[in-house]
């Protein structure tokens, strides 16, 4: 298959994917206040699931066949970066503040991925990535350090930001596969496979609270 033409500034595009991604923190954390963190990543992706089943449907390309390896490939990306990630990162906001899950996740996924990358080989080192990769995992301990100190004896807030990092290694999973599906399937098709197997993911972990939830009670938004 050939490779999907992309148009327009690769960079621009990550910039658009920051802002949405930080948004993201503070607007989960207020749903968590509400809602059991399982139930709350299953809404949230179980209607994006919804939505780009409905976006493939009037935008995809049908004649186009997938091969059934991509499409494992796809749906085991979606393991990592939907339900891994958020399970993690949903579970650690019902712990720590959102603030810390935007310092921890963005500083520590890219240098778990460039550390990776370094690692094996498949990108060559360089002073000034070695310098900023050191800076951030320093600028991350001392964050954490100091997160743990805030604490007063309570775990519970360093307890949620073990679990960030965790988020930020599925997260850096997620984007080292990556390349490998979008080389093999549209970015659509493929977004749309990963996140609907992990949503059922999502769902089978929410199954167990869903039943004592009090639709009624939530705040006008919520419902």
């Amino acid at each position: 298959m050939e490779p999907t033409k992309r148009t327009g500034s690769p960079y621009l595009l990550l910039m658009v994917t920051m802002v949405l991604w930080g948004s993201a923190f503070s607007s989960s954390k207020s749903v968590v206040e509400h809602v059991p963190h399982t139930v709350a990543a299953f809404l949230r992706f179980g209607g994006g699931a919804l939505a780009l089943l409905a976006a493939m449907a009037i935008f995809g390309n049908r004649s186009v066949k997938v091969p059934p390896r991509a499409g494992r490939r796809a749906m085991t990306a979606g393991v990592l970066g939907v339900f891994a990630y958020n399970g993690f990162f949903f579970w650690g906001l019902s712990l720590a503040p959102s603030l810390d899950a935007g310092i921890l996740i963005p500083v520590m996924s890219p240098v778990l991925t460039s550390s990776f990358l370094l690692a094996t080989g498949r990108e060559k080192t360089s002073r000034a990535r070695l310098a900023g990769l050191t800076l951030g995992l320093v600028g991350a301990v001392l964050f954490l350090l100091g997160a743990g100190g805030s604490t007063h004896g309570n775990s519970t807030r360093l307890a949620g930001d073990t679990l960030f990092l965790l988020s930020a290694l599925c997260w850096a999973a997620f984007t080292l596969v990556g390349p490998k599906v979008m080389a093999a399937i549209e970015p659509l098709r493929a977004t749309t496979y990963a996140t609907c197997a992990g949503a059922v993911l999502l769902g089978l972990l929410a199954a167990p609270d869903i039943p004592g939830m009090h639709w009624s009670t939530l705040p006008a938004g919520y419902g």
